[in-house]
């Protein structure tokens, strides 16, 4: 990701990724870093899960410092082992998403499991879509930044929904609707910020159909056509 300079509007975004870290570590507080150092009950693949995750927001946030900085070999550095780290990332939602699925298909019923996979599955191929098109315009700053912004805003989503979930009362399906709620307020913040000083709208505006389109999947995830899509998927990996 060989950005020689930031825009002046986004000069203080690796201050943002610092708040999303620390909503991250306090959304899962409470299923995962309170239960430090044993962490009774969960198993080798949320830790990986957590660890990639925390690895790939930390090298976030480095980033932006490293190119106002002016050390570009750094920033070149750790921008390819950041790259390395996606489809670790995408493996580890997997990983997540059938581990879950599993443990709960004894619990409750087949509809609802395949329900709750239009967030995970989804999600996983949203991700590695942004980023994708974040390293396509890595040549072009103003792209380039701006789709990583909108990666880390669907990874953010899931640290919010348990801060509603686990502080706020809400139900975890009342927290997914208000986290990606929450993520395409940001997002439609961001479009009108840029349009006002004369910058495309290209990247959030990809951004808002994909969280758009994540939310209508989870709002009709017991549709027959969901059903069926995620039935199949299921049977086919998990």
């Amino acid at each position: 990701m060989p950005l020689k300079h930031l825009e002046k509007e986004y000069r203080n975004i690796g201050y943002l990724f610092v708040i999303l870290i620390l909503l991250l570590c306090l959304g899962f507080y409470r299923p995962y870093w309170s239960l430090f150092p044993h962490f009774a009950g969960i198993n080798a693949i949320k830790h990986f899960h957590g660890i990639v995750l925390f690895m790939w927001f930390i090298l976030l946030t480095v980033q932006p410092f490293l190119i106002q900085s002016g050390k570009q070999k750094a920033h070149k550095l750790l921008g390819r082992f950041s790259a390395s780290l996606v489809p670790l990332i995408f493996i580890s939602i997997f990983l997540v998403s059938k581990d879950k699925f599993n443990r709960m298909a004894p619990r409750i019923s087949r509809e609802e499991n395949i329900g709750e996979l239009a967030l995970n599955v989804s999600g996983m191929f949203y991700f590695i879509a942004l980023f994708a098109l974040a390293i396509y315009y890595r040549k072009n700053a103003a792209y380039h930044i701006r789709f990583i912004i909108a990666a880390a805003l669907l990874l953010f989503g899931p640290g919010i929904g348990r801060i509603l979930e686990n502080y706020g009362g809400l139900s975890f399906s009342q927290s997914v609707i208000a986290s990606v709620f929450i993520s395409e307020i940001i997002t439609v913040l961001l479009l009108l910020y840029d349009l006002k000083n004369g910058t495309s709208p290209k990247p959030y505006l990809i951004s808002l159909f994909f969280l758009f389109f994540f939310q209508i999947l989870w709002m009709f995830r017991f549709s027959l056509v969901w059903q069926t899509l995620g039935g199949q998927f299921a049977d086919l990996f998990f």
